[in-house]
C-alpha cells in the first residue's frame, strides 16, 4: 500500500514492512505478531492488518510507525475463520470461510477505529484469500458458501454477482487450493482478472 507517497507498506503473511520515500525500512512500535491473512487496507489515514486469530488491526490515525496494542476489533456477528481483508468503496472487507462483513471508519476513541455494518453481512465466505483483488470500484475474489461449491463472485456496491459459469466452476471445485494466485490488469479500457489454479496448472481470465 503506498501512503500518499510517503511510506510503502507490504506484508508476507508472516510480517510487514514499512518503508520510507528513499527505500529504506522504518521500525514500527507494537506493530501485531503474525501470521496475517491476504491483504492490507489503506482507510482514512489507516493501514489495516488482520492475522489468522481473527483481529484485525489498525495503525495510530496518520502514523503507520505506531499501532496501539489494543486497535483491533474481532468479529461481532459470526465466528468462522478469516481469510483475506480488502478496501471496498469505504469500507473494510472482511472476507471469511462462510460469511463476509463490512467495517467502517467509526472514529471510536478506544479500541479499533472500525464499527461493523450489521446489515451489509453477506452469507457467503471466500475459498482463498489470494483470490481477493480490488481494482476501482469493486472486489472479486473466489466464493464459497456451507452450501457447497465455488463461484466467482464480484460486488456491486454491496450486492454479490457471481460472474463464473459451469465450465469454469468445475476448475473451482476441483481444485485443492493448495497454490492459488491472482491479479488484476487494465489496458485500453479494459479490466481483467486473472486466476491461477497451479495444482491444475489452470491460468483463468475474466
Amino acid at each position: 500500500k503506498n501512503l500518499s507517497g510517503t511510506y510503502l507498506f507490504i506484508q508476507n503473511k508472516t510480517n510487514g514492512y514499512l518503508l520510507n520515500t528513499s527505500g529504506s525500512f522504518v521500525s514500527m512500535t507494537n506493530f501485531p505478531t503474525g501470521p496475517f491473512v491476504s491483504g492490507a487496507v489503506f482507510l482514512d489515514t489507516y493501514i489495516f492488518i488482520a492475522d489468522t486469530s481473527n483481529k484485525i488491526w489498525n495503525c495510530n490515525v496518520g502514523d503507520p510507525t505506531t499501532w496501539d496494542p489494543l486497535g483491533y476489533i474481532t468479529f461481532e456477528q459470526t465466528q468462522d475463520t478469516l481469510v483475506g481483508i480488502a478496501k471496498h468503496l469505504n469500507y473494510l472487507i472482511a472476507f471469511k470461510q462462510w460469511t463476509t462483513e463490512f467495517f467502517y471508519d467509526n472514529a471510536n476513541a478506544v479500541g479499533s477505529v472500525l464499527s461493523p455494518n450489521s446489515t451489509a453481512t453477506l452469507e457467503i465466505g471466500c475459498a482463498s484469500g489470494n483470490s481477493i483483488q480490488q481494482f476501482e470500484e469493486t472486489v472479486i475474489w473466489m466464493s464459497t458458501s456451507k452450501e457447497g461449491g465455488r463461484t466467482i463472485s464480484l460486488l456491486e456496491g454491496l450486492k454479490p454477482i457471481t460472474i463464473s459459469k459451469k465450465s469454469i466452476e468445475e476448475f473451482l471445485n476441483a481444485s485443492d487450493l493448495s497454490h492459488v494466485y491472482s491479479w488484476a490488469y487494465k489496458i485500453s479500457g479494459h479490466t481483467f482478472y486473472g486466476l491461477v489454479l497451479t495444482d491444475q496448472n489452470v491460468t483463468l481470465v475474466y
